[in-house]
């Protein structure tokens, strides 16, 4: 009874979240490519994550960068594709910056595709 009663949960659970990622996906009117886009543009670097989220009521992507300097996150206005934050992470030592960061791969070995819309 009681591992029946943790499945229903853990469907329930389930269905909240998809239910939930449908309506950020409906609110939202700019693709990941293109937040990807203005995050590159505005500081350079590269992309090692993106997730769409709700912040503060907006829905936002944040935008994860390697740079020169460290990791940059940034909030994209998801229905505007404006920057809304943009902050250093970690900042990196001036002797470790001509190091590629572990497992890190070059630029040059594949594009970033686009995600089809749901």
């Amino acid at each position: 009874m009681r591992q029946e009663r943790n499945h229903l949960k853990y469907n329930c659970d389930r269905l909240l979240e998809a239910k939930k990622a449908m309506a950020l996906v409906n609110a939202c009117s700019v693709p990941i490519d293109q937040a990807i886009k203005v995050a590159l543009s505005s500081v350079g670097g590269m992309v090692f994550d993106a997730l769409l989220k709700e912040v503060d009521q907006h829905v936002v992507w944040r935008v994860k960068l390697l740079t020169g300097g460290g990791r940059v996150k940034m909030y994209i206005d998801a229905r505007s594709g404006h920057v809304l934050e943009a902050k250093a992470e970690i900042t990196v030592d001036e002797s470790y910056q001509s190091m590629p960061p572990e497992g890190a791969r070059p630029n040059y070995l594949s594009p970033l595709k686009s995600v089809p819309r749901l």
